[in-house]
């Protein structure tokens, strides 16, 4: 008898506590992991500033502020987004041979560029993002775990007014698990960024230098909301889009 509640009470704690983790069934955790409940997570930033007009921007180990790990991981979803003034038809590459889907929001002060794709291996990257028109730019790269196999839900975009104080355009997500970024900046300006309530601006999120600036924050979320990153910083006008991936 004495043997059978000793049982008992062994595997009710195992189950309360999981398996080398801090939770157990329905918990935060478990099997030794720390894992947020959305199943994404952030994982490094990288960032690049050019002063000088080109058609060619790099991003990632080996230049600018390169990637806080050292490498990427197979099937991490590989973002970057660009500051410039009317880059045109925009096409990225990287070491790894990833594939990338690229976009330009035009029709703003200062045009946005962005790429994304899923690592298919493992290591060092550098990525390259190759624009039509001649142009300066600032570039920042993310690397986000846990995305689905068509990752992007919402884009938005809109102009900033001068202020100290900028709330980006907004979007809708249509999931409930996703990670929401904002990026923004000024073709013209140097600065430095703070971000929003409820936003990081990791390690290498923003850049400044030869009169440009930009940054990009990002929150990791798991309802289906309405969702418009905020930053500070010195008063002027700018540029900004919102972007979430499920």
């Amino acid at each position: 008898m004495n043997k059978l509640i000793l049982f008992l009470l062994l595997t009710t704690y195992t189950f309360s506590q999981g398996i080398g983790g801090k939770a157990g069934i329905g918990g935060k955790a478990g099997f030794g992991g720390n894992i947020p409940s959305s199943g994404l997570s952030f994982i490094q930033s990288a960032s690049n500033n050019f002063p000088s007009a080109g058609t060619s921007f790099t991003v990632g180990n080996g230049v600018g502020s390169g990637w806080s790990t050292g490498s990427v991981t197979n099937g991490d979803l590989l973002f970057t987004a660009g500051i410039g003034s009317n880059p045109g038809a925009t096409s990225a590459a990287d070491t790894l041979g990833t594939s990338f889907t690229c976009n330009v929001l035009a029709a703003l002060s200062f045009d946005y560029f962005y790429c994304y794709g899923k690592a298919t291996s493992t290591g060092v990257d550098l990525i390259t993002v190759t624009t039509t028109n001649t142009e300066g730019c600032t570039i920042i790269a993310f690397e986000v775990r846990g995305q689905g196999v068509t990752p992007l839900d919402q884009v938005n975009s809109g102009n900033l007014a001068v202020s100290t104080s900028w709330t980006l355009a907004s979007i809708t997500t249509t999931v409930a698990n996703s990670v929401i970024i904002g990026c923004a900046g000024n073709n013209n300006t140097n600065n430095v960024y703070t971000q929003g309530a409820g936003y990081t601006i990791p390690t290498n999120g923003q850049t400044s230098g030869g009169n440009q600036s930009g940054f990009c924050e990002y929150q990791i979320v798991s309802s289906i909301g309405t969702y418009s990153p905020t930053s500070t910083q010195t008063s002027m006008a700018g540029s900004g889009m919102t972007v979430n991936f499920k």
